[in-house]
């Protein structure tokens, strides 16, 4: 209500000049011209005071509704496309999908695992955003996570395991940024560091070259 009260206050001085150039407007069309017009003025400027005041009043609604939009609108990507997630959203940006940008996904928290993979030698250190948060940027509703890689390997997750494992899209590995030449751009990858994840059953969802989920 304070955004609609400023905007109309803002407009007052372009309301006056608004009133005068349609009253103008009006009594030259008028056959009578200013003569015919100053017998009705009365009625004719409410009306236009009543058009104007509604028309700022519009305005202001618009001042403050569009930030309201556009904080639960997600973004167009500008870069490269590195992540398509499609199926039940709430919001999307590409028709009925939301695609992310590397910029997209490293404006969301990041988080960093020291692990040992059966993939590489030592300790490894992946970073990326919980897979959770990049889904409900989406707002992705449903069960079941389908991801796909750049490759066609194809694996299901239930999406709760997804978020109570705390896995992660990693975009760096050991610092550096990964591609598909080293299993990027995107690494599905879990905390490995909790002794309970530590089998077959979630190293095969370590999707590398991740391009795509669908959610269901």
């Amino acid at each position: 209500m304070v955004a609609i009260l400023s905007a109309m206050v803002g407009n007052a001085s372009s309301e006056n000049s608004a009133l005068y150039a349609c009253r103008r407007i009006i009594a030259c069309a008028m056959p009578g011209g200013w003569q015919q017009y100053s017998k009705q003025e009365n009625h004719i400027n409410s009306m236009l005071e009543i058009h104007v005041r509604i028309r700022s009043i519009l305005l202001g609604l618009s001042l403050t509704l569009l930030p309201l939009l556009s904080a639960h609108a997600l973004e167009k990507p500008r870069g490269e496309v590195l992540l398509t997630v499609s199926g039940t959203l709430g919001v999307t940006n590409d028709g009925e999908k939301a695609v992310f940008d590397r910029a997209m996904l490293e404006k969301l928290p990041q988080y960093k695992y020291t692990v040992v993979v059966p993939w590489f030698s030592g300790p490894q250190v992946f970073e990326g955003p919980l897979l959770a948060d990049v889904l409900a940027a989406a707002k992705a509703k449903g069960s079941q996570l389908t991801f796909k890689a750049l490759n066609d390997y194809m694996i299901g997750m239930p999406l709760e395991d997804a978020k109570a494992n705390a896995a992660i899209l990693a975009m760096k590995h050991n610092g550096e940024v990964m591609t598909p030449r080293n299993k990027g751009p995107l690494f599905v990858m879990f905390p490995f560091e909790r002794a309970e994840l530590r089998k077959s059953e979630f190293y095969q969802r370590c999707v590398w070259q991740l391009a795509s989920i669908d959610v269901k």
